[in-house]
């Protein structure tokens, strides 16, 4: 790989199944610049892009219909990276919008869904979007629900959903075998509250086969944010000859790891990565209104061992904590953490967290607040969007000698895109960075 090649692929929501947010490049002398921009032709949103190889996949759906609402459809399509012209595109067979997208082993694996409808899972061909299946899953246990909210492919075929209940927005998981309409196991809200532990939340992430769920902690702190396993396993021969597909492993006793962390609103986000499953939590503090508890841990996959843990750390923070965050490792072991309001702006500055147990916290931005994307080599990629649509992207050193606790960092590079409609999210591979807005897509080539 070149010095300043951006190889890889970003094939799941937080790039990989790990959620690592990371790739390998020396970005800091590029001149990045827009090289393309796209919307779909049916003048309808941008909902979902992944890159692979040569490709950008992009979700979208159709704009509305007066006469016949809740009947568009949504259409993939497959853009050359280099140039942005579409490959292929191909309309999913069901009036609903795509949920969830994830490619594995040369497959782009489509969630379709909304509340209270069926859940269509697609496979389609990377690049040409060849049809390759489309399934009707259902659920093994209560099927009411608000949505998928996210997905994992397996290694050697199936799928991890999460599902968001209809009930007070609880989640539960869900593992689909591959080539099955049926999920092969399902967790429900009754197998967490069973064991006391809080409900689960956002940001799990799988290795191999395993998924590991951060479950929140209890306000009053009588119960501290922790880490579910959940591993689909072979069925039994009754099993077999009953028809059924692999069953879940059942919740231990006690979770496969837990924090120190304690107060209102906390929540832990996971990711996984080179043997280690890692995750941030965070929480109000119950001392101080201005001010948040982190902590961080990783686990030795195999083993289950704690590697390192940091103590509790105290940090400030404006106005409320939101649900959502944004975290990413680097490759010097550090993790960077942002929470972020439902709004997608920043409610944190960021948080790097050093496996000797340092905490400080790096404004991102001068006079705008900047999100965490992603890390490409060294460098931090956050964008801001302003209220006209307008995007910033940039890349940040946040290692140059000197720096002080709220020392501003130094941008190696900075682009601006044009109006994209709202909602910016930011990706990275096929020696590009990709900028998608609610109403299109632009290319930056580095």
């Amino acid at each position: 790989m070149g010095m300043g090649a951006l190889d890889g692929d970003w094939t799941h929501r937080r790039r990989d199944p790990g959620g690592t947010r990371a790739l390998q490049a020396d970005l800091a002398r590029s001149r990045p610049e827009v090289v393309w921009s796209w919307r779909p032709s049916h003048a309808g949103s941008v909902d979902q892009v992944r890159i692979a190889g040569d490709h950008v996949h992009v979700a979208t759906m159709a704009p509305g219909d007066p006469d016949a609402p809740g009947w568009e459809h949504a259409t993939i399509f497959a853009l050359d990276v280099t140039t942005g012209h579409v490959v292929a595109q191909r309309t999913l067979a069901d009036p609903v919008p795509v949920s969830a997208m994830a490619i594995e082993q040369g497959v782009v694996h489509v969630i379709a869904t909304r509340k209270d409808e069926p859940i269509f899972l697609y496979g389609l061909g990377v690049g040409d979007l060849r049809p390759k299946h489309r399934r009707r899953v259902t659920l093994d246990r209560d099927e009411r629900r608000e949505d998928v909210l996210d997905a994992w492919a397996m290694p050697g075929g199936g799928m991890w959903l999460e599902i968001e209940s209809a009930f007070g927005g609880a989640r539960a998981y869900a593992s689909v075998s591959d080539g099955s309409n049926m999920a092969a196991a399902q967790t429900h809200a009754d197998d967490v509250a069973g064991t006391g532990w809080g409900s689960p939340a956002r940001d799990a992430c799988t290795d191999g086969h395993a998924l590991f769920a951060p479950l929140s902690g209890h306000d009053e702190g009588s119960m501290t944010p922790a880490l579910w396993q959940l591993a689909p396993r072979a069925p039994v021969a009754q099993d077999i000859d009953a028809g059924n597909g692999p069953v879940l492993v059942a919740p231990e006793n006690e979770p496969w790891a837990r924090f120190d962390v304690r107060g209102p609103r906390s929540q832990a986000h996971a990711f996984a990565a080179e043997g280690i499953v890692g995750a941030v939590a965070i929480a109000l503090d119950t001392e101080k209104e201005d001010r948040v508890s982190v902590q961080a841990i990783a686990v030795d996959r195999a083993s289950g061992v704690v590697r390192w843990t940091t103590p509790v750390g105290k940090i400030p923070f404006r106005g409320a904590l939101g649900d959502s965050a944004r975290l990413a490792r680097r490759p010097n072991g550090e993790l960077l953490f942002q929470r972020l309001m439902s709004d997608g702006s920043p409610c944190t500055d960021l948080i790097r967290i050093r496996p000797d147990g340092g905490v400080d916290t790096i404004s991102l931005g001068n006079g705008k607040r900047f999100v965490l994307d992603a890390v490409i080599g060294n460098l931090v990629l956050a964008h801001h969007e302003a209220d006209n649509g307008r995007v910033t992207v940039t890349a940040l050193d946040i290692d140059r000698e000197g720096r002080i606790l709220g020392r501003r960092t130094h941008a190696a590079w900075s682009v601006e895109t044009p109006d994209l409609g709202g909602g910016a999210t930011v990706y990275a591979g096929g020696g590009h960075i990709l900028v998608r807005g609610s109403r299109a897509l632009v290319a930056l080539k580095v």
